[in-house]
Order: C-alpha cells, then structure tokens, then sequence
C-alpha cells in the first residue's frame, strides 16, 4: 500500500518517515540493524518461510541455518527502475564460509520478485573475482533461476511471515488487519 502523504513529503520529513518505519521493524524484529534493511529484511523473509535459524547479527560467515545443520549466506538487492541486472557481493574462501548461497530480488514496491538457493561450488564459477580480494561479484539476473543445480524459492516467498508479535496475536497479518493491529498496538504501548 502506498501513501499519498509520503510522497507529499520533503527529504527531511521523509528521513524521519524512513527512521520511524526502521525503529517499527526492528521493535518487530524484522531488521536487527540500522543499516540499510534489505539484507536484514531478506534474511527474516527466508528463515521464517523456510523454518532456518538466524545467525546472531554480528556473524560474519553466514546468516541462517537449517535442521540439518546446513549453512546459508543471503544476499538481497531491491530492483529499482533502472533495469539493471542485481549483482551480488559475495566471500570466496577456502574452505568456504557456507553451503549456499541465497539470492532474492524485491520488485520496485518490496515484494519477492524471484529468489533462489545455489551451490556454493555454483557460486564460484560464477562470480567474478574482484583482484586479489577474498570476494567476488555475482550477476543474478532472473534466467539465473533456470540454471541447473539453482532451486527457485520464489513461490515460497510470496508472503511476508508474521512476526513474533503477530504470533502472540493469533496470527493476524498487518496486512490483512491493520487497523486491528494498530489498535492492539497502542494498547500493549500504553
């Protein structure tokens, strides 16, 4: 849902917008860092829909892992306008630092545009080496996804997973009740 209002709004009321919307997620536990909250909304969208456990925020190495103990590095870009092609920024080390690798794409509005899980051995012959650095860029255009040893995870992701607030709630979706939500939102603040 869009607002009129926001657009409205001049860069320094828009700053605060952004600040409020960033404290509200991190209260939900949603994006565990003010940094900028693609990566940390990727990571909550897939652990949650895909039942993994989230690394502590400060773990450099990967971020989720699953019930067999597999490890996970996600890495998320917001597609813009521009048409351009996602690339990634991923460490290459040896041994590596995870398993592998999960690339999601949000459309222009935030949704799940495509995601998928690939190989870490897959990762490596992709990527292009930046110079003698550790780390390597990865072009994830959406015929990545037909790739053979690539599993798309688009379809699991087409939903926003309720947060642990929601839970305690009953389940309910901000977005199909906001207005209850806010209700019981001023009431648990008060």
């Amino acid at each position: 849902m869009r607002s009129d209002d926001i657009r409205a709004q001049g860069p320094l009321d828009l700053l605060d917008t952004y600040a409020c919307v960033l404290h509200g997620l991190r209260r939900f536990g949603v994006v565990r860092s003010f940094n900028h909250p693609v990566g940390d909304v990727a990571e909550y969208w897939v652990s949650q829909n895909l039942g993994w456990s989230l690394m502590p925020p400060s773990h450099k190495s990967y971020d989720a892992v699953d019930a067999a103990g597999l490890r996970y590095q996600i890495k998320a870009r917001w597609r813009t306008r521009d048409g351009r092609t996602p690339r990634m920024c991923v460490q290459l080390t040896d041994p590596p630092f995870f398993d592998f690798l999960v690339g999601v794409v949000f459309d222009q509005d935030f949704h799940v545009d495509y995601a998928a899980i690939l190989p870490v051995d897959l990762v490596r012959g992709l990527c292009r080496r930046d110079g003698g650095s550790c780390s390597g860029q990865l072009s994830f255009p959406r015929r990545i996804l037909r790739m053979q040893g690539v599993r798309s995870i688009t379809d699991r992701l087409q939903y926003f997973p309720p947060t642990e607030e929601e839970r305690r709630w009953g389940g309910a979706s901000t977005a199909a009740a906001p207005e209850e939500f806010r209700v019981r939102s001023e009431r648990n603040a008060g």
